[in-house]
């Protein structure tokens, strides 16, 4: 973009469409236009709400759904020029110089939106990485400000890319992008070699084997995390399956999609190859939101809950003993009599991890256990072990406790299917013998 805004003498020279016809050439195509539209507008609406997800307190919390925000945000961007503006240039059968101007802006920015999303989505593999092998380092590298880098590196480089490199033109004669804006047209005599980018080149190379190889690795430390570690259940073994899928999906999308495009760049290619490649390229931006709401189990609740909020309206049964107690008893002796029994909630934030305490239940040993994931660093430094702790003067007393689930939800403003909740049940009768001998002997 800087010839055309800087250089304009060079850009004269290079996109000169002086004595070309535009209404006279092009091949307009009105079914696959469509289709190009249909699919993006579609995209962008399925985007929408999961962005609206994503960016909520209760998820962005998590540096790996910040950068996914990011990324989602460069995707519908990219949807917009690859997808909805592209569908239009092939119904109107439109080239270079049908619009010269709108196409060479609008060929840079796609240009530099596409280098965005591979530098997100790289970062988005380290961190995933990062969080797999070495979970203590993940504040320190993603934690707090440390964001804006991870924020800013795409923009910087797509930016570099947008500016400085030569932009994509579109070509209804092949329907896809083209550094060559004169593609396509016969009787000309020019140097194709002053419109190759390059850069872009090994842009593409450098992006399928990066992304390729970290998420083949998350695969794979994935699978060993979970040899090594015995946990052979039905839920990791569907964990393992999705994570791969997904992994093999993305690397298909944008395997296909880089050669293509690098090829057709410098040597002849069917147009239904071509098109083959925009395609890809299309679905390397919408192929996320397909995940988020076919294998993001959160995302896919809260867009879910958007949409239709009563959907996981939790049903809520309180039980309590049936105690018959005489007409002409009090409220306010009922009320001292309920002082007797606990209501408490105890979880671990981070982990969304939530457990209702019942007296005589493990409830001293459960709240310690509960208590040490909730930050074991200050609760070992404080000279505290889950053995000796005790349930009163308890330290994480008030902490990570609520008195209720919908204090809980109120509280860290989530929802009920955020969380994992469990209870520790014991036999009645067990529980009535311990209950006597600890209060009344």
């Amino acid at each position: 973009m800087e010839t055309f805004f800087v250089n304009r003498a060079e850009y004269d020279r290079l996109y000169n469409c002086t004595g070309i016809d535009a209404s006279s050439v092009g091949i307009a195509n009105l079914p696959l236009g469509l289709t190009y539209m249909i699919f993006g507008v579609l995209l962008e609406i399925l985007y929408l709400p999961c962005m609206v997800v994503l960016w909520s307190p209760s998820i962005r919390q998590n540096s790996c759904h910040k950068i996914m925000f990011l990324l989602g945000f460069f995707d519908m961007c990219t949807i917009f020029f690859n997808s909805i503006v592209t569908g239009y240039l092939t119904i109107e059968g439109a080239v270079f110089c049908t619009h010269p101007t709108f196409i060479y802006i609008a060929g840079s920015l796609a240009l530099g939106l596409w280098c965005c999303t591979c530098v997100a989505s790289v970062s988005l593999g380290i961190n995933r990485s990062i969080d797999l092998w070495f979970p203590q380092f993940m504040k320190k590298v993603f934690d707090g400000k440390r964001m804006y880098v991870w924020y800013c590196a795409p923009f910087i480089y797509g930016g570099l890319f947008t500016w400085y490199t030569r932009p994509i033109t579109y070509s209804s004669y092949a329907y896809a992008w083209f550094f060559d804006p004169y593609y396509g047209i016969d009787g000309l005599d020019y140097d194709r070699t002053e419109y190759a980018n390059i850069y872009h080149s090994g842009h593409n190379t450098t992006t399928v084997v990066t992304i390729c190889s970290l998420y083949v690795f998350l695969s794979i430390s994935v699978w060993w995390k979970c040899r090594k570690s015995h946990f052979h259940t039905q839920t990791v073994s569907l964990l393992q399956k999705q994570l791969i899928f997904q992994s093999c999906m993305m690397c298909m999308f944008i395997l296909v999609a880089d050669f293509i495009y690098v090829y057709m760049q410098y040597l002849p290619t069917p147009t239904w190859l071509i098109v083959v490649g925009q395609s890809t390229w299309i679905c390397c931006h919408g192929g996320a939101v397909a995940v988020y709401l076919l294998f993001n189990r959160t995302i896919r609740h809260g867009v879910i809950e958007l949409i239709y909020p009563k959907y996981f309206e939790p049903s809520i049964f309180i039980m309590t003993t049936a105690a018959n107690f005489p007409q002409s008893q009090s409220s306010s002796q009922r009320s001292e009599i309920s002082h007797f029994f606990t209501h408490q909630v105890s979880v671990v934030h981070k982990k969304k991890l939530a457990a209702c305490v019942i007296e005589k239940n493990m409830s001293t040993v459960l709240t310690a256990i509960l208590c040490f994931l909730e930050d074991f660093k200050v609760f070992t430094q404080a000279n505290r072990t889950i053995a000796t702790e005790g349930y009163y003067g308890r330290f994480c007393q008030e902490k990570n406790e609520y008195n209720s689930v919908e204090h809980m939800l109120a509280t860290t403003h989530t929802h009920l299917n955020d969380w994992t909740m469990f209870v520790l049940v014991r036999d009645p009768l067990e529980r009535l013998v311990s209950a006597y001998a600890d209060k009344c002997i």
